[in-house]
């Protein structure tokens, strides 16, 4: 294995402890709702954005100048880093507009996904439906948080939480085979 393969595929199991936070993360939520105060809620959904960002900000910096796999990820990262450092310096005031906060993270991981399965679909490369199955998740999310159907705030709180729980799931999937494939996935992005 080479030193860009090799580097690729350790970035895929910092990309699968990410997506494991974000899983167990999205688990105390969901299930101990009702004994978390709404401020610690906000903190914890922020810091698991901030987390996100900084994932996809690392990847760029370390990785992103040698491989073309990441160029896009400074772009992810600094808007993750903007929106939840507002949700988390914002503090209760941003209750009122949770939901356009989440939509925004939602559409812009919607976004990149796009971006992986545009590339992957033109390569004929297997994982496509499975990125495609996550850009399309990933957007409808985005406009149901943004445009919230449910006039409960407690409502949307579970929803995107939820939402927080798929897209785990989802990501420890994709970099599970990110990892598998990457051999073959790197020389896509030659």
């Amino acid at each position: 294995m080479d030193k860009v393969e090799k580097r690729f595929a350790t970035f895929q199991i910092l990309s699968m402890f990410v997506g494991l936070f974000g899983l167990v993360m999205s688990f105390i939520l969901l299930f101990f709702e009702e004994n978390i105060s709404m401020n610690l809620y906000n903190k914890v959904i922020a810091s698991m954005v901030i987390i996100y960002g900084l994932n996809s900000l690392v990847k760029y910096f370390y990785d992103g100048f040698a491989n073309d796999v990441y160029k896009f990820e400074i772009v992810e990262g600094i808007a993750l880093l903007i929106v939840g450092l507002f949700m988390f310096f914002a503090g209760m005031n941003v209750f009122d507009t949770i939901g356009i906060f989440f939509g925004i993270f939602f559409l812009i991981i919607g976004a990149m996904k796009g971006f992986y399965t545009y590339i992957f679909m033109k390569n004929n490369e297997d994982i496509f439906p499975l990125t495609l199955l996550m850009t399309v998740l990933y957007i409808v999310m985005g406009i149901l948080s943004i445009f919230n159907p449910f006039s409960s705030f407690m409502l949307i709180t579970r929803l995107v939480t939820m939402f927080l729980l798929v897209g785990s799931v989802l990501e420890l999937l994709m970099a599970s085979l990110f990892k598998k494939r990457a051999k073959y996935i790197l020389k896509i992005f030659e």
